[in-house]
């Protein structure tokens, strides 16, 4: 009887002892997971604050950004104002260059404009000092062309009828004509010219000389000659040119009318180079060439009048 008491008060401690353990075990469990479920709050929050933090800064490194792609927009700006600054002097400068170089260039050409104009005025009035001479010539006439003075000989006076030979009081008119001229080509030229009518080469003629071109060459050569070798006139001042029928001075609708466009003319024309050495220029001098069958040049504005002694031939054969 009492062992089995005692059984039973051993099984009871028993099951009491389980109940304790199994107690004790779900305290520590409940604990434990109350433990971990605070940590996993914490780490919720921490980890909540660590997003916000780095969505901010994400935020501001895009402000960051922002902000250096405008600093370098305004740099390149800059950059570009400073570059465009700099080119506006360099133009600004080679302008200036330009306008010291081209003023220096104008008041060079200005001043060798006035020297050359002074020359021309001097040569012009030598001209005319040496026209009042020419006009006292028997068989010379001094006229006008514009405001140039031009003198004129009838061409019976120079050749014989249909040939060209000289007449007899032609070598006394060059004579005189060359030596009233003659101390002018220092800084003339002397063209000689012929011109013819408008009727066309017939006859013996014909043969040598087969166009009106061809005749009033032959004639300025014939004079030409007679300048150079019989007066002493400086070869490389004589030019001779051949008009044939053009620029007559009369209709050519009668015989009388046609003997005035028959003629030959000295003209006394500025030597550009000629006057470039009086005034002390240094360009080389250029070959003096004869001049080809062509209307007369037309006068530079400002140049030295013209003077021309012009051969009319009163006769009606060409």
């Amino acid at each position: 009887m009492s062992v089995m008491r005692g059984s039973r008060t051993s099984s009871l401690i028993r099951g009491q002892g389980v109940n304790i353990f199994w107690g004790g075990l779900s305290l520590f469990f409940a604990a434990a997971a109350v433990y971990f479920y605070w940590q996993y709050v914490e780490y919720e929050q921490s980890a909540r604050v660590l997003r916000d933090q780095e969505i901010q800064i994400l935020q501001e490194n895009q402000q960051l950004r922002a902000q250096v792609d405008k600093l370098q927009e305004s740099i390149a700006t800059v950059d570009q104002m400073v570059r465009n600054r700099d080119q506006k002097l360099r133009d600004q400068q080679n302008t200036v260059e330009r306008a010291v170089l081209d003023a220096k260039r104008v008041a060079d050409e200005t001043a060798a404009l006035v020297d050359r104009q002074r020359v021309r005025q001097e040569n012009a009035e030598r001209i005319r000092e040496k026209m009042t001479e020419v006009g006292e010539i028997s068989d010379v006439s001094v006229v006008a062309r514009g405001t140039a003075p031009i003198i004129r000989i009838e061409n019976a006076v120079l050749f014989k009828p249909a040939t060209m030979e000289l007449t007899e009081k032609a070598p006394r008119t060059l004579q005189r004509i060359a030596q009233t001229v003659g101390d002018l080509l220092d800084t003339n030229e002397l063209h000689i010219e012929a011109f013819t009518d408008s009727d066309p080469i017939t006859g013996s003629m014909l043969e040598k000389y087969p166009s009106n071109y061809d005749l009033a060459a032959a004639r300025a050569s014939v004079v030409a000659r007679f300048l150079v070798e019989r007066t002493g006139l400086p070869a490389d001042r004589v030019v001779i040119v051949s008009r044939g029928p053009n620029f007559p001075v009369q209709p050519n609708t009668t015989p009388d009318l046609k003997a005035q466009n028959r003629r030959v003319e000295f003209v006394l024309a500025p030597a550009p180079q000629l006057m470039r050495e009086s005034i002390k220029s240094s360009a080389p001098a250029p070959s003096p060439a004869p001049a080809a069958s062509a209307p007369p040049p037309a006068a530079e504005a400002g140049e030295t009048e013209v003077i021309e002694v012009q051969a009319v031939d009163r006769t009606a054969t060409p």
